[in-house]
């Protein structure tokens, strides 16, 4: 699997190669399909690390459960509760579990750089990053 950041970085050096415009803006949309990619694979790889083939339970208040679970110190409780919160979009008790659990931690971190709990310097800085190259129109 690719590293997300080291296709940023192919993307960077594409922009400024000192190649023709058509070429540059064809290899720009390769590496941003290749990154889209990328940083999926991570994400579902990051799901299976932190909760495994654990079962999707249904709990009326994840957020709650977490914290009863950290509590009792119970690990496997704490991932039943934050997988049921990471499914309903909860990411509030996910995130009280990953100061807990490593593992969901890193999937938080990927979701806060990469995903739909970037904050807005991240988002732009995304969408300047993708952008494509300039040049002459194609």
């Amino acid at each position: 699997m690719a590293d997300p950041e080291a296709l940023f970085r192919e993307i960077a050096r594409n922009k400024a190669a000192n190649i023709p415009p058509f070429e540059k803006l064809e290899n720009h949309r390769q590496l941003v399909g290749q990154l889209q990619d990328a940083i999926e694979a991570r994400r579902l790889e990051l799901e299976d690390w932190a909760f495994g083939s654990l079962p999707v339970e249904d709990i009326p208040d994840p957020f709650e459960a977490v914290r009863l679970a950290i509590r009792e110190g119970d690990q496997q409780a704490i991932k039943a509760a934050a997988l049921a919160a990471y499914k309903k979009g909860q990411f509030g008790a996910v995130r009280l579990a990953g100061e807990v659990n490593q593992r969901i931690a890193a999937l938080m971190d990927h979701l806060q750089t990469y995903g739909e709990l970037a904050s807005l310097n991240q988002k732009v800085f995304m969408r300047f990053a993708l952008a494509e190259p300039e040049g002459e129109p194609v």
